[in-house]
């Protein structure tokens, strides 16, 4: 399957991940380790759920299926203008973390169809802990703020855990949708052969070069 942006932005942030999973194996989990690892996780829920709900908010449009008001605020991230258009721009609108994955998750599902997502949809247990814990840490006001517990790296390798499930679900979704356009441009071509076919041996054309771009002749009545 060809690489898009979602692909090369995910890959190289999953990139750092590694790279601070082997530093971890030479510090150890500092705290400067810790924080590092839970921001980079989180730019990496962030920008795969950004290119998820987008991708599927236009495969949706596409083959007609509806969004909420609230499903379109959060696809494209601004508030609709109160009395406007449809899908007309307001202000930027600031989604949650946890907002955009569910979101994300349940137009993809509904779009595709097919199996249903891990856990149903539903973030797991660990995830609003991690949440916090990457808030307070990249928006500190005391020094205590950026403070790190023993659990905070358990919360978010168990995230990082779900995250793979996730994105692995959405992938095989995502060849089943691939399976699902090539067979249906087969079965297009097949049918255009068919109509061909019956309509019958076309004759040569008998004339010159100049009937070809010669207008015909209208009869007056």
């Amino acid at each position: 399957m060809p690489s898009d942006i979602a692909d090369d932005v995910v890959a190289e942030l999953m990139d750092d991940l590694e790279q601070l999973r082997k530093t971890l194996q030479i510090l150890g989990p500092t705290p400067f380790f810790v924080r590092t690892y839970v921001r980079t996780l989180f730019s990496i829920v962030e920008a795969w759920a950004y290119h998820v709900k987008q991708k599927a908010f236009r495969r949706g449009t596409e083959r007609g299926n509806t969004f909420s008001k609230r499903e379109i605020e959060v696809v494209h991230e601004y508030r609709q203008k109160q009395g406007g258009a449809t899908g007309e721009a307001g202000s930027p609108k600031t989604i949650r973390a946890s907002d955009n994955v569910r979101v994300a998750i349940r137009l993809w599902a509904r779009v595709h169809g097919g199996e249903p997502p891990p856990l149903n949809g539903e973030l797991p247990a660990m995830f609003s802990s991690a949440q916090a814990f990457r808030n307070r840490i990249t928006h500190p006001k005391l020094k205590s703020d950026l403070a790190v517990e023993p659990e905070n790296i358990g919360q978010a390798i168990g995230v990082l855990s779900w995250l793979r499930d996730v994105m692995a679900w959405q992938s095989r979704l995502e060849l089943a949708h691939i399976d699902r356009v090539e067979q249906e441009l087969k079965a297009s071509s097949a049918e255009l052969r068919a109509r061909i076919l019956a309509a019958g041996r076309v004759e040569p054309f008998k004339g010159t070069v100049e009937d070809l771009y010669t207008a015909p002749r209208l009869d007056k009545k």
